[in-house]
Parts: structure tokens; C-alpha cells; sequence
């Protein structure tokens, strides 16, 4: 599972109001007659991929596992429910955050700890690398200033 931080705009949607939709409006698929992967995987292959590359429509997006995403959600100050990490907030509400998260917090990043014993199960906690929050911040950081560019939401889920 993860979670992806993104830009997003309020849209009028027959039935449902007003919502909050993250991500671009554009469409990357190919025809499955593109290649063999688009094929197989309704229109997404390496094609699409450099078609959105292109376009730039995803450039500003963080997408971080749901561990790493409640670790950054709470250096940010965010509350969160850790079963379903989402929320959204100004770009200026996540910009200020993001550029203060981190002080006084430790950054130098933690071990990858494997747990096993002979006949139990086998228990994997991925670490962190050192200045991973920094560079997470920075992206962050980043995306804000894009999305009050566009004059937009922030928004993860």
C-alpha cells in the first residue's frame, strides 16, 4: 500500500457536490494496438509512461509506503488515522509545515531489521536512509509551491 501526496481541485460532480479530486485530468493510455504490453495491461506500458513523463501531469507527486507516509504525516504535525492516511490542506498550510518539520528531529536514518527465528515467521521492518525526511520535505516543499502556482489543494491519499 502506499500513499500519494498530489496536487487537487474542488470539482462539481453530478450527484455526489463539491469534491476534493487529486491528480491531473490528462489520459496517458495507448490503444492496445501500441505494443504488446498495452495490450495485456489496458493501455499502460512504457509508451504511456513516456507520454506522461512528457507532459509533466505527475512530476510533482510523492508517493510514499503507508509506513513511511504516517512517519512523515506526523513530523508535519498532521492528525491522521493510520488505517487510512488522507487529508488535504492549502499549499501554504503544507509549505510551512514541511519547511519546519523537520528541526530538532533526528534525520540519520534507521536500520532495516529482520526478525526470524528457525520455524517462526519472518518479520521485515524496512529502515530509512539518512536525510530521507529532508529529501521527502524538500519534495513536499516542492509540490506546494506548484499546486499555490496553479492556484490548487493539496491533497494525500
Amino acid at each position: 500500500m502506499s500513499v500519494t501526496f498530489g496536487i487537487a481541485q474542488f470539482e462539481e460532480i453530478e450527484g455526489l457536490g463539491t469534491v476534493l479530486v487529486q491528480g491531473s485530468r490528462c489520459d496517458h493510455s495507448r490503444p492496445a494496438s501500441c505494443c504488446s504490453d498495452a495490450e495485456i495491461y489496458f493501455g499502460q506500458c512504457d509508451h504511456a509512461e513516456a507520454d506522461q513523463d512528457a507532459c509533466g501531469c505527475r512530476r510533482y507527486e510523492v508517493n510514499l509506503s503507508n509506513t513511511n507516509a504516517g512517519m512523515v504525516l506526523a513530523r508535519l504535525g498532521y492528525d491522521f488515522d493510520p488505517s487510512c492516511p488522507c487529508g488535504e490542506d492549502t499549499p501554504d498550510g503544507l509549505l510551512g509545515r514541511a519547511q519546519v518539520a523537520n528541526v530538532g528531529l533526528d534525520d540519520s536514518g534507521t536500520a532495516t531489521v529482520d526478525d526470524s527465528l528457525p520455524g517462526k515467521c519472518q518479520w521485515i521492518e524496512c529502515g530509512v536512509a539518512p536525510g530521507y525526511f529532508d529529501r521527502t520535505m524538500a519534495r513536499l516543499a516542492a509540490l506546494a509551491g506548484e499546486a499555490r502556482r496553479q492556484g490548487k489543494m493539496v491533497s494525500w491519499a
